[in-house]
C-alpha cells in the first residue's frame, strides 16, 4: 500500500511539472505575440500618417498646378490679343503713311479724353470699427485724375461717365465682417465673411453711372449683431506659407486622432479583450493548481496517520482512490483547455500574418503615391517655366505695340503743306447693366432664373429687369460678372447661361455660415442674344428647394467690351 501511494505521488509531480511547463511556455509566446502585434500596429499607424500627409501635399500640389495653367491660358489669350492688336497698329500704321499727292489729306479729331483711375491700400489694421464708419485706405498708388482722395477714403466722380469699381477687404483669424459699397450714403452691394477656420477674404465689383460729383466709398454694414464697434481689418500682406502650414498640421492631427480612436480599429479592440479572457483562465489554472497541492498535503497527512494505525491507513487508502480518479479527470479537463489555448494561439498567429500582408500593402501605397507626387511636382515646374515664358513674351510685344502705337501717332502728324479738316465723330454708345437682388428667392427648382429686382444700372436698355434676361442691343465682346450667396449652411448651384447653353457654374457648400459663389465670363454676342442666371440642374441639391441670400448679397452685371 506505500508503495502504491509513492506512485500516486509521483504521478501527481509529473502531472503538476508538466502543466507548469505547458503554462510558462504558453505565456512565453503570448508575450511574444502581443509585443509584436503592438509594434507592427504602431507601425501600421506611422505608415499612414505618411500616407496622410503625403496625400495632403499632393493634393495642395494638384491645385496649385491647376491654378498655374489656369494662369498660364490666360497669358497666352492675353498675348494672342496683344499681338493681333499690334499687326492692326502696324497696319494702320501703312496705311497712315500712304498719302495721294493730288488729293487732300482729312484729320478726323475727337477730344482727348484723360484716363480716371485709382488703386488704394492698407498699410495698417484698422480697429474699432463701428456701423456705417468709412473703411480707409490710406495708402494711394494710383490716382489718375485726382479723383480718390486719401485723407476720406472717397472717390469723387470728375465727370459723368460709367465707372467699374472692385475692392477686397480681408478679415482676422476666426472673425465676422461685412461691408457694402456706397454710392452718395446709399448701400448698392454688400459682401459678408464668416469663417471661423481662417482668414476670411470677400469681393465688392460693380459698374456704376454717375453723374460730376458722385461720391463712392466703401463703410462697415449696418448690422448690430456683427458690426457692434469692434471690427477689426486686416490691413498688411499675409503669408500664405503660413497658412499652408497650419492648414496641414490640422490635416495631419485629425489623422492622428482617427487613427489612435480604438472604435476605427476594431480588430485592435477584438484582440485586447481576447488576450484578456486568456489571462483569466490562466489565473484560474493557477488557483485550481494551489487547491490540489492543497489536497496533496492533506492526503501526506493522512497517509503518516495511516502508519501508525493500520485500520485507519486502509480506510485512508479507500478514500484516496476516489480522490485519484477525480484528479486525473481533471488533469484530463487541463489537457483539453491547453489544446484550446493552443488553438486560440495559433489563431492569433494568423491575424498577425494577415496584419503584416496588410502593412505590406500599405507601404506599396505609400510608393505609388510618392511616385505620384514628384510627378505633379515635375508637372509644376514646367508648367510655371512656360509661364514664365509667355509672360516674357507678353512683356515684349506690350512694348512692341506700344512702339507701333507711338509710330502711328506720330505718322498723323500732317505736314503744313496739308490742308487739315477737323471733323467730329459720333461717340459709340455705351452698353452696361447692374442688377441687385433686393429680396430673398425661396424654392427654386432645376433651370428656374434667378431674380434681380433692383436695377442700379440699365446703359444701353439691354437689361430687362421683369425676365430677368439680358438681351444684347449690338454685336460684340461683353463681360458678365454675378455674385450669388447662399443662406447659412444651405447648398446652392448656379450657372450662366447663353441662348440656353450654360457657359459656366458656381457652388457653394459651407456648413458654417453663408456661402458666397460667383459666376464671369466674356462673350462674343450677336444682336438679339439672351444671357441670365438660373438653378443649375441636379436633383441632388436642387429639388426645389432652393434659397438665395438677398438684400443687396447677390448681384448681376455686365458691360459691352468692343463692337
Amino acid at each position: 500500500m506505500e508503495n502504491e501511494l509513492t506512485r500516486t505521488n509521483q504521478l501527481l509531480n509529473s502531472l503538476y511539472t508538466e502543466f507548469a511547463a505547458s503554462k510558462e511556455l504558453f505565456r512565453k509566446d503570448t508575450v511574444l505575440t502581443k509585443q509584436s502585434l503592438a509594434a507592427l500596429t504602431i507601425q501600421h499607424i506611422e505608415t499612414e500618417k505618411r500616407i496622410g500627409a503625403l496625400t495632403d501635399d499632393h493634393s495642395a500640389t494638384k491645385q496649385t498646378l491647376k491654378r498655374t495653367q489656369t494662369e498660364l491660358d490666360h497669358t497666352t489669350e492675353e498675348l494672342a490679343n496683344v499681338k493681333r492688336e499690334l499687326e492692326h497698329e502696324k497696319e494702320r500704321h501703312r496705311q497712315s503713311r500712304i498719302i495721294p499727292p493730288t488729293e487732300t489729306t482729312v484729320v478726323t479729331s475727337q477730344p482727348a479724353v484723360s484716363g480716371v483711375a485709382f488703386f488704394a491700400t492698407m498699410n495698417a489694421h484698422p480697429e474699432n470699427l463701428g456701423i456705417n464708419q468709412i473703411v480707409e485706405f490710406p495708402k494711394t498708388i494710383t490716382n489718375e485724375g485726382n479723383a480718390w482722395d486719401s485723407r476720406t477714403s472717397t472717390f469723387k466722380a470728375p465727370r459723368a461717365g460709367l465707372y467699374y469699381f472692385s475692392a477686397s477687404i480681408m478679415s482676422h483669424l476666426g472673425e465676422d465682417i461685412e461691408t457694402e459699397l456706397v454710392r452718395n450714403g446709399v448701400g448698392l452691394i454688400y459682401s459678408y465673411d464668416g469663417d471661423k477656420g481662417t482668414l476670411g477674404v470677400r469681393s465688392l465689383s460693380g459698374v456704376l453711372k454717375l453723374q460730376t460729383g458722385d461720391d463712392v466709398w466703401i463703410r462697415i454694414y449696418n448690422n448690430p449683431n456683427v458690426n457692434a464697434g469692434n471690427v477689426r481689418v486686416y490691413g498688411y500682406e499675409y503669408p500664405m506659407s503660413e497658412v499652408q502650414i497650419k492648414m496641414t498640421g490640422n490635416i495631419i492631427k485629425v489623422s492622428i486622432n482617427k487613427l489612435n480612436n480604438l472604435q476605427d480599429c476594431p480588430i485592435y479592440v477584438f484582440r485586447i479583450v481576447e488576450y484578456a479572457s486568456t489571462k483569466e483562465l490562466l489565473y484560474s489554472f493557477t488557483e485550481d493548481y494551489v487547491l490540489t497541492k492543497e489536497k496533496l498535503a492533506a492526503l501526506t497527512t493522512e497517509h503518516a496517520s495511516t502508519k501508525e494505525e493500520l485500520a485507519a491507513l486502509s480506510k485512508e487508502h479507500a478514500a484516496t482512490k476516489p480522490n485519484l480518479a477525480a484528479l486525473s479527470t481533471e488533469h484530463a479537463a487541463t489537457k483539453q483547455s491547453l489544446a484550446a489555448l493552443t488553438t486560440e494561439y495559433d489563431s492569433t498567429r494568423e491575424e498577425l500574418t494577415a496584419l503584416t500582408i496588410m502593412h505590406t500593402d500599405t507601404k506599396n501605397r505609400l510608393s505609388v503615391v510618392t511616385d505620384d507626387h514628384c510627378i505633379t511636382n515635375r508637372i509644376l515646374h514646367t508648367t510655371r517655366t512656360d509661364l514664365d515664358k509667355a509672360s516674357n513674351e507678353l512683356v515684349k510685344v506690350k512694348r512692341a505695340l506700344a512702339h507701333e502705337k507711338e509710330r502711328n501717332r506720330q505718322s498723323r502728324i500732317i505736314l503744313p503743306t496739308a490742308i487739315a479738316v477737323t471733323t467730329s465723330k459720333p461717340v459709340r454708345q455705351s452698353v452696361a447693366f447692374f442688377a441687385v437682388m433686393t429680396d430673398h428667392q425661396q424654392n427654386l427648382g432645376i433651370h428656374q432664373t434667378v431674380g434681380f429686382q433692383k436695377t442700379v444700372t440699365n446703359v444701353g436698355n439691354g437689361w430687362d429687369g421683369q425676365a430677368n434676361v439680358f438681351r444684347a442691343p449690338k454685336a460684340g465682346l461683353y463681360y458678365f460678372s454675378a455674385t450669388i450667396m447662399a443662406h447659412s449652411a444651405e447648398d446652392i448651384e448656379t450657372e450662366l447661361v447663353l441662348k440656353g447653353v450654360p457657359i459656366v457654374y458656381s457652388f457653394d457648400r459651407d456648413k458654417s455660415t453663408h456661402g458666397v459663389g460667383t459666376l464671369s465670363a466674356v462673350l462674343n454676342l450677336a444682336l438679339g442674344d439672351d444671357v441670365w442666371i438660373r438653378i443649375y440642374n441636379n436633383l441632388s441639391v436642387n429639388n426645389g428647394n432652393v434659397r438665395v441670400f438677398g438684400f443687396g448679397w447677390s448681384w448681376f452685371s455686365g458691360f459691352l467690351i468692343s463692337e
